[in-house]
């Protein structure tokens, strides 16, 4: 998380976290980039590392597991993100408790609300 997204976490944390057991932080997924044969082990590593997705965090309940993105301002582009975060997390961890989509903002911009909705996906205004 960038420091913006840190400030709405701590606010999100402040007001729900104790509704999670709690959190794995960083959690890559998704396919890397295409590796050369030439490469050195260091470039390669580097490679995988900088080019998988990264769910900010995986909020652990007793029913579910929540993947969140952490956002200053939520938009559309955020909501794609959760959704391809929530498919891979899914193909990759084939985790045993269902997934709840989670988006965490400062403020949302009204147009998703509603897409949102439609999606199952759960949105906090911090």
């Amino acid at each position: 998380m960038f420091p913006k997204d840190i400030a709405v976490w701590e606010r999100f944390l402040d007001k729900h976290g104790e509704d999670y057991e709690g959190f794995y932080y960083d959690i890559m997924c998704g396919e890397v980039c295409k590796q050369f044969p030439r490469w050195e082990e260091n470039y390669r590593r580097d490679a995988i590392i900088l080019s998988q997705l990264r769910i900010d965090a995986v909020g652990v309940k007793p029913n579910q597991l929540d993947i969140i993105e952490v956002k200053p301002r939520g938009n559309m582009a955020s909501i794609g993100q959760i959704l391809t975060y929530v498919e891979k997390y899914q193909k990759e961890y084939n985790p045993s408790k269902p997934l709840q989509a989670v988006l965490v903002c400062g403020e949302v911009d009204p147009n998703i609300v509603e897409i949102a909705d439609k999606n199952n996906i759960v949105i906090f205004d911090v």
